[in-house]
């Protein structure tokens, strides 16, 4: 993937995790004409807060743990990949091999 296809997907992802946020703020989802909308935000909000948190301690603890510079780069780099829709070595995050 190249430089510019990745600043593309991390602006995508990025605008869909705030249209998300938006939605889900305002409790309006996102259901087809006819389609019935069922809510689950009570079982995913606790998941999701402390994937948040675990992230951020994630990163802290890193940069605590490791003394130095570069290492400390690269581990958040590939720290962040996922979240950013990126594979880290040649299998995606669902699975699928990235080309």
């Amino acid at each position: 993937m190249s430089v510019l296809g990745l600043a593309k997907a991390a602006v995508r992802l990025e605008w869909n995790i705030y249209v998300s946020l938006a939605r889900w703020a305002f409790r309006r989802p996102a259901v087809p004409a006819g389609g019935t909308a069922l809510g689950y935000a009570r079982m995913v909000t606790p998941v999701l807060a402390l994937w948040i948190f675990g992230s951020a301690a994630e990163t802290v603890a890193i940069h605590f743990i490791v003394p130095w510079e570069i290492p400390r780069l690269v581990l958040d780099v590939l720290d962040r990949a996922p979240d950013l829709g990126v594979a880290v070595g040649d299998v995606g995050i669902d699975g699928c091999s990235v080309e």
